[in-house]
């Protein structure tokens, strides 16, 4: 596990500005651009580790919602603080999604992610815990930083960035409803650029 630390940079990134470009190593040994989605709908989500009971939670909700968003043309791709040997401990994770390892954290200081102790300790992460000690997923080896907060971003056809979420807690997620309505609204062509910060 990594050190811990509380990492507040400013936050710089904007809705409407370009997503910031990379090059990574998914788990299936492909190298990935972001520029390779131009044309799709992109939703990046910065998760914690692998062995995280809340990671898994999460995931298994996006699971669920497989049908609509491959059929919405949106692409997933999946973000952990892990090295490539500790994927082992996701629960069953979908072939539809790409994973990325970034144990170096490199992509997470690219998209200025935070990490938080104050983010662990709070009542809504404890009854969230509970909730997944109830689905099944247990608490895995810890292979990041405790206070790692998840993060997403979607990203418009274009590369532009539409919506930014910076999560609370390390079990706080943007809500589904925006996702939908991410997808419904660049495909009516009534979308609004808005940020949740």
């Amino acid at each position: 596990m990594g050190m811990m630390k509380n990492i507040k940079s400013p936050k710089t990134l904007r809705v409407g500005q370009k997503a910031p470009d990379f090059l990574a190593k998914t788990t299936s040994g492909d190298t990935l651009s972001l520029n390779r989605f131009r044309g799709h709908l992109v939703w990046l989500i910065f998760y914690r580790y692998p062995g995280c009971p809340l990671c898994n939670l999460h995931l298994n909700a996006v699971k669920r919602r497989e049908e609509h968003y491959r059929s919405q043309g949106l692409s997933i791709v999946s973000i952990f603080e892990s090295p490539l040997e500790k994927f082992s401990n996701l629960n069953n994770p979908p072939n539809w999604i790409y994973w990325i390892p970034d144990p170096n954290k490199l992509l997470y200081e690219l998209y200025q992610t935070d990490v938080s102790l104050k983010a662990v300790y709070r009542p809504s992460v404890a009854l969230q815990f509970l909730k997944a000690f109830a689905n099944g997923f247990l608490q895995g080896s810890i292979d990041g930083q405790l206070g790692q907060v998840p993060a997403s971003f979607l990203i418009a056809e274009d590369g532009i960035i539409e919506n930014i979420y910076y999560g609370k807690t390390i079990a706080d997620h943007i809500p589904f409803s925006e996702v939908d309505r991410f997808i419904e609204q660049r495909k009516m062509g009534t979308w609004n650029s808005h940020s949740t910060l």
